[in-house]
C-alpha cells in the first residue's frame, strides 16, 4: 500500500565519491531525472530491489524518501456483454443468434466476455457482431476476486453444544466481553467437538463487533472449516494461504482491511491478516510444527499470535488433542487457562488401537507393506461398505533402490541423501533439492540390470492396495498428487462423496478431517521419524499416531486402528495406543527436565553453510569457540557438528546449538559475536531462535 517517492538530497557529495556501483547509479539517475518512485528507480538502474541502497544514501543526506499511501482498488473490472432493446437480429448469423438465445436464457446478461469466448466457445467476431447490429452492448462491471475454497463437504446439521462445550464457550465469551486478553488452551480428545466451539466462539465475537482470526497448520485442513464457517456466516469469511494468486490474495486482504469480511481463515502467514477490531484468535492443532516458518524470516505463528493477542487484548484459543509440551507446561505454570473436552460427541468411544510387530510379521513370511491384521481389517470394512484411511509419511515409490549385484544405491549429486524412486516416469528424485534424473536401464557401477526396492513409499503401497483389493477405489494424497491447484480439495471431495473406499496419504490425512464413514485407520510404518536426531521425535510420533487414530469411528459405527511398527515397545507408541496424553506428557516432561531441553531452556540454532567444506568447518569452529569464551551463566554451547543432512544443494552444513536460560541475553551475545567476527566469502550463518527442526 506504500510507495516511496525519492528526491535528490542536499548533500554536496558527488556520485563518483560513493562506494558501490549500485549507489553510484542510483545517485546519477536521481540527479538527472529528479523525483521518481522506487519501482521506476529499480528499473532504471537494472536492480531487483533498491531499498537497502536508498536507506544508506538517505543516511548520508543524499536522498530524501517520502512515503505516500497509494490507493489501490479492492475490486477488479471485467468486460461483459448484455442484450439491449431493439437491434437488427436479421443481420446476425447462426452463431450470433445462438449467442442471443444464451443471453436470453441468462436473463439478458450481462455475462463475462471471457466466459463466452472460453467455456462457451463463441468467437470475438460473434460478440462484436451483436454489438455492431445493436442487439447487445459491451460494458464493464466491478467484481471481487473474493477467495472461495472449492465446495468440499456439506456443512453438518445444526447441533446443540454439550454441557462441556457450553462451559468452554462461556469461558471464551467472558474473556471477549471483558476484553481480558486471556490465553486459553483447549485440550479436547479427537472427535470431541472443538470445531463447534470455534464456530460458536466466532459468533460471540462477531456479535460484539470483534473480528476473528482462525489459523490451521495446512491449507488441506481449511475446506471443512470453511464449509461450516461460510454456512454460518455467509460472505464474511476470507481465506488466506500461499496457494492463492496475487489477485486473490489482494482481494482477500482488502476484504478484511475494509471490514467487508470479518473472519480470516488461513495457514501460517494469515497470522498477519488485517482483521478489523481483532478480538478472537484461534489456532487449531496448535502443536503442529508447520506453524514455524523457514528461510530468512523463520517466525512461529503461535508466538506471533500470542504477542498480537497481548497487544490487542484479544482472546487467544489454542486447540489440540495433543498439545505441545511447551504449551501444556504453560498451563501447569499458571500462564494459560486450561479448558477440556474429555469425551467424544454423544459419548462415542475412542477407537481400539492394535499394535502389530512387523519383525514378527517378517519372520512369519510377510514381505509386503500390509500385515495380515491390516489386510483382514481392510477386507472386513470394505465388505461392510465402510471407508478406511491409511497413513504412510513417506512419498514416492521407494525411499531408495539398490543394485542386486554390487549393492550400489543412487545418491543425489548435490545432497548427501539417497534418491527416492518414483514409478511415474521412472524417475529418481531428491526430496531436498528437487533434482531428478531418469532411472538408468542398468547399474552405472557394474552394468547389472537387476535392482531391489528398499522400503515403501505411498506410490508403492497404492500399487499393492490395487492388487490386493482390485474392486476398491484408492485415492492417494501426498505432495506428488496435490501439486495442481485445488487438488487437495478435489481428492477430499471425492472421498467425502464416497467415490473412494481407501484414502492413502502422508501426514496431511492424519489430522483435522471428519469423515463419519471412516471406521478403520491403518498406520503402515509408525517408526518413520522416531530415529531422527531430534529431542521432539517422541512427541511428534505420539501426536501423529494419536491424531490419525482419531479419524476413525467419528460416526455412528465404532472405529479401529491398526498400527504397524518395528518398535512396538517405544513409549510414544504405547501411550498413543491408549490415547493417553497425560501419561505421555508426564514421562516426556521428565525427560526434558533431565536433559535441559524446552520448556526448561530456550534454544538458538546456528546453521553454517557454504560450498567449500573446509571453510565451513573452520568458520563453525571459530564461532563456537568465540561463544564459549563469553562468560554467561546458564548458557551451554553444543557443537559444532555436521547437520543430520550434511550437504544440500552443493553446500556443506554445520550447526551449533545454544541452550540458554535467558533468551534475550543469549540473542545479544550471538549478535555481538557475529558482528565482531570477520565475514568469510562464500560462508553464510543463519540464526534460528526456538527451532522446530533440529536439522
Amino acid at each position: 500500500g506504500e510507495e516511496g517517492e525519492l528526491f535528490p538530497g542536499s548533500a554536496t557529495a558527488t556520485a563518483q565519491a560513493l562506494p558501490g556501483d549500485v549507489q553510484r547509479r542510483v545517485a546519477e539517475v536521481l540527479r538527472e531525472r529528479g523525483r521518481m518512485s522506487m519501482t521506476a528507480l529499480a528499473r532504471a538502474v537494472s536492480a531487483r530491489r533498491v531499498e537497502t541502497t536508498l536507506r544508506r544514501l538517505e543516511a548520508r543526506g543524499l536522498v530524501r524518501i517520502q512515503r505516500e499511501e497509494r490507493k489501490v482498488a479492492a475490486v477488479r473490472r471485467i468486460r461483459v456483454l448484455g442484450l439491449r432493446s431493439g437491434g437488427d437480429m436479421a443481420r446476425l448469423g447462426p452463431r450470433g443468434r445462438e449467442l442471443v438465445e444464451l443471453l436470453r436464457a441468462e436473463g439478458g446478461g450481462p455475462l463475462p466476455t471471457g466466459r463466452l469466448t472460453g467455456a462457451c466457445g463463441f468467437s470475438a467476431a460473434t460478440l462484436n457482431s451483436l454489438v455492431r447490429w445493436k442487439v447487445a452492448e459491451f460494458s464493464q462491471i466491478e467484481v471481487e476476486r473474493h477467495t472461495q475454497l472449492p465446495a468440499f463437504a456439506q456443512p453438518q446439521e445444526a447441533v446443540e453444544p454439550t454441557a462441556e462445550q457450553r462451559q468452554v464457550i462461556a469461558t471464551i465469551t467472558e474473556s471477549l466481553v471483558a476484553r481480558a486478553g486471556r490465553q486459553i488452551l483447549l485440550y479436547g480428545v479427537t472427535g470431541s467437538g472443538k470445531t463447534l466451539v470455534y464456530v460458536e466462539a466466532a459468533g460471540r465475537a462477531l456479535e460484539r463487533g470483534q473480528g476473528v482470526l482462525l489459523l490451521v497448520p495446512e491449507i488441506a485442513l481449511a475446506p471443512q472449516l470453511y464449509s461450516v464457517l461460510s454456512a454460518r456466516f455467509p460472505g464474511r469469511v476470507a481465506v488466506l494461504h500461499s496457494g492463492l494468486s496475487s489477485g486473490e490474495r489482494r482481494d482477500a486482504w482488502f476484504a478484511l482491511h475494509t471490514g467487508r469480511s470479518s473472519i480470516a481463515l488461513g495457514a501460517r502467514s494469515a497470522v498477519f491478516a488485517p482483521v478489523r477490531n481483532l478480538g478472537l484468535i484461534i489456532i487449531d492443532e496448535e502443536h503442529e510444527s508447520a506453524y514455524k516458518g523457514s528461510g530468512s524470516f523463520p517466525y512461529h505463528a503461535r508466538h506471533v499470535a500470542v504477542e498480537r493477542a497481548r497487544l490487542l487484548r484479544a482472546t487467544l484459543v489454542l486447540g489440540s488433542a495433543t498439545p505441545s509440551v511447551e504449551s501444556f507446561q504453560r498451563v501447569r505454570g499458571g500462564e494459560w487457562l486450561l479448558q477440556e473436552l474429555p469425551r467424544r460427541i454423544d459419548n462415542r468411544p475412542l477407537p481400539e488401537v492394535r499394535i502389530v510387530d512387523m519383525l514378527a510379521e517378517f519372520r512369519g513370511g510377510c514381505r509386503g507393506s500390509l500385515s495380515r491384521d491390516l489386510r483382514l481389517a481392510l477386507q472386513a470394512r470394505l465388505e461392510a461398505g465402510e471407508q478406511a484411511i491409511l497413513l504412510l509419511n513417506r512419498r514416492g515409490y521407494s525411499p531408495s533402490i539398490q543394485c542386486v549385484s554390487c549393492g550400489e544405491i543412487p545418491e543425489c549429486d548435490a545432497c548427501s541423501v539417497r534418491l527416492t524412486y518414483h514409478r511415474h516416469g521412472e524417475r529418481l528424485r531428491c526430496h531436498y533439492c528437487g533434482a531428478e534424473k531418469p532411472l538408468p536401464p542398468v547399474c552405472p557401477g557394474c552394468g547389472a540390470d537387476q535392482r531391489s526396492f528398499r522400503g515403501w513409499g505411498t506410490q508403492r503401497v497404492e500399487e499393492e492396495l490395487r492388487r490386493t483389493f482390485p474392486h476398491a477405489t484408492v485415492l492417494r494424497m501426498d505432495q506428488d498428487s496435490t501439486r495442481r491447484k485445488n487438488a487437495h480439495f478435489e481428492i477430499l471431495q471425492r472421498f467425502a462423496e464416497g467415490d473412494g473406499e481407501i484414502l492413502l496419504g502422508t501426514q496431511m490425512v492424519a489430522k483435522g478431517l471428519h469423515f463419519p464413514r471412516v471406521t478403520l485407520v491403518g498406520v503402515i510404518n509408525a517408526d518413520v521419524g522416531l530415529s531422527v536426531a531430534d529431542f521432539r521425535a517422541g512427541e511428534r510420533a505420539f501426536q501423529l499416531l494419536t491424531q490419525v487414530s482419531g479419524r476413525a469411528g467419528r460416526g455412528e459405527r465404532p472405529g479401529e486402528v491398526v498400527v504397524q511398527s518395528h518398535l512396538p515397545d517405544n513409549y510414544a507408541i504405547r501411550y498413543a495406543r491408549r490415547h493417553d496424553y497425560p501419561g505421555f506428557f508426564a514421562e516426556e516432561i521428565e525427560h526434558r527436565q533431565d536433559l535441559g531441553y524446552p520448556p526448561f531452556s530456550r534454544l538458538i540454532l546456528l546453521r553454517i553453510r557454504g560450498t567449500v567444506e573446509g571453510a565451513v568447518v573452520q568458520r563453525a569452529q571459530r564461532l563456537a569457540e568465540s561463544l564459549r569464551q563469553q562468560d554467561q551463566p546458564g548458557l551451554r554451547v553444543l557443537g559444532p557438528a555436521e547437520m543430520p543432512v550434511a550437504r544440500v544443494q552443493g553446500e556443506h552444513r554445520q550447526q551449533i546449538l545454544l541452550k540458554c536460560a535467558d533468551l534475550d541475553r543469549a540473542r545479544l551475545l550471538v549478535l555481538r559475536t557475529l558482528r565482531g567476527m570477520p565475514s568469510e566469502s562464500g560462508v553464510f550463518v543463519s540464526v534460528d531462535v526456538d527451532p522446530e527442526q533440529m536439522g
